[in-house]
């Protein structure tokens, strides 16, 4: 036997194909799938759109508990501004990108 027949001829190895990423369990009214519908439906500027609407909800909800006789849409109202800030939080989240 030569040296040349001993040596072993390399193996080239096989790649091994990697494990899918697992996908995030769904959250209750997730702002950032909505988006995903929204943009499915064509709404191409989802969360621009979603912040529009939540402010003028906002203003009409205001408008309205401010001459409503019931108590308790004035005291829902108080908690308006910690809502804006959560809610807005979660609007930005729409696209994926901060701010």
């Amino acid at each position: 036997m030569t040296e040349e027949n001993n040596a072993t001829t390399p193996v080239a190895e096989t790649p091994v194909a990697e494990a899918p990423a697992a996908e995030a369990p769904m959250k209750a009214y997730d702002f950032k799938r909505l988006g995903e519908y929204a943009k499915q439906e064509g709404l191409e500027l989802a969360e621009d759109g979603a912040e529009r609407m939540y402010k003028a909800t906002m203003k009409w909800l205001k408008e309205s508990a401010k001459i409503s006789s019931t108590p308790f849409d004035d005291l829902a109202m108080s908690f308006a501004d910690t809502l804006d800030s959560v809610v807005m939080k979660e609007i930005d989240k729409i696209d994926g990108k901060v701010g």
